[in-house]
């Protein structure tokens, strides 16, 4: 896209117009996009999983987030990327999952989660796994 041409109106206010559009036709473009988007969005929500993973002994954890659960602990399971933290450590038993209706929710709770210690984190585990079960079943039944 050009650069703006910089303009006066008659009521003395500079304006910038782009392509023969003044800023405030564009912002109003903008704005109307974003309510649709919105209202889309609020039609088909997508929301996400945070799901915590870890080894046969319970000595390495891996919190993740995704849209997909059953797709991406089938990826963790069978070392789709071998080069990743999941697949060096052996972390393919599902200990945790917990569902939020929009993704936002899911990811600023994996980042409270990746801050928090471990001890919080088995704590979580307990509260709904107490046995520390493989849940993967559980989900794709």
């Amino acid at each position: 896209m050009s650069a703006g041409k910089k303009v006066i109106r008659l009521d003395g206010h500079p304006e910038i117009v782009v392509g023969g559009l003044a800023c405030v036709e564009i912002a109003s473009f903008l704005a109307m996009s974003a309510g649709i988007f919105l209202l889309f969005c609020m039609m088909f929500p997508k929301g996400g999983c945070v799901y915590i993973m870890t080894n046969k002994m319970h000595t390495v954890f891996y919190t993740g987030v995704s849209s997909d659960i059953t797709g991406r602990v089938w990826q963790h399971k069978n070392k789709f990327y071998p080069n990743s933290y999941t697949a060096r450590y052996n972390c393919d038993k599902l200990v945790y999952y917990a569902f939020y209706p929009r993704i936002e929710e899911a990811i600023a709770v994996e980042n409270a989660l990746k801050g928090g210690n471990r001890k919080n984190k088995i704590k979580l585990v307990n509260s709904m796994n107490p046995e520390w079960r493989d849940l993967y079943d559980d989900l794709i039944r």
